[in-house]
């Protein structure tokens, strides 16, 4: 009598179907994450837009999209500048204190890897010496898009450049239309995340308009 156990065909079947159930499984996971953080973005780009109304109403204005509208500064990289002027401008001291935090500590990263020989704003994140030119990252770890509403029509490259990669050679940010021929939120700001896949203008931004 042959004793009893498994075909080679039956092993096969078994391994194939363990297959399947691990990519599903692997397939859930991913998705779920994705859209884990693609809401935990939106709820950022939430609260710093509301933090963005509080600096309006402290300042009677909105950030500029780059600290060399702040007296004295000067030597910044044509990267990301709209977003470390964000950081700076709501993480300053002055006049009441800071306005804004991330949910935690590493969505500040500074993706450029430039600072500047002075703290132009007076934030809390550089007490003395050298200011590093943070920036705040969404919960794909790449940085927000940020530009003022005088900044819309005609932007310089260095208004428009992002660095979303340490390794990238960098992309360029469009301002978004709104309705008709007027901007997307004209007389504030375009506050941007690029979403999964890092790259502006494609139908995975997450916007804050």
């Amino acid at each position: 009598m042959r004793p009893k156990g498994f075909t080679l065909l039956e092993l096969l079947v078994v391994i194939v179907i363990i297959a399947m159930l691990t990519s599903l499984v692997v397939i859930g996971v991913t998705y779920a994450m994705r859209s884990s953080r693609i809401s935990n973005t939106r709820a950022m780009i939430g609260t710093i837009k509301g933090a963005l109304e509080n600096y309006h109403t402290r300042w009677r204005d909105y950030p500029p999209s780059t600290l060399s509208r702040y007296k004295g500064v000067s030597g910044l990289n044509e990267f990301n500048n709209g977003n470390e002027s964000l950081v700076a401008s709501l993480s300053s001291t002055r006049k009441g204190g800071i306005i804004y935090q991330p949910p935690a500590q590493d969505h500040y990263q500074n993706t450029d890897a430039d600072q500047l020989a002075k703290n132009p704003t007076k934030s809390f994140l550089a007490e003395s010496g050298a200011y590093t030119l943070f920036e705040y990252v969404d919960f794909f770890g790449t940085p927000f898009v940020y530009l003022h509403h005088n900044d819309y029509r005609n932007p310089p490259k260095s208004l428009t450049r992002y660095k979303f990669d340490p390794a990238g050679s960098g992309k360029t940010y469009k301002p978004v239309k709104g309705v008709g021929t007027s901007w997307a939120m004209p007389d504030k700001f375009q506050l941007v995340s690029v979403g999964p896949d890092g790259v502006p203008g494609t139908p995975d931004d997450i916007p804050g308009f």
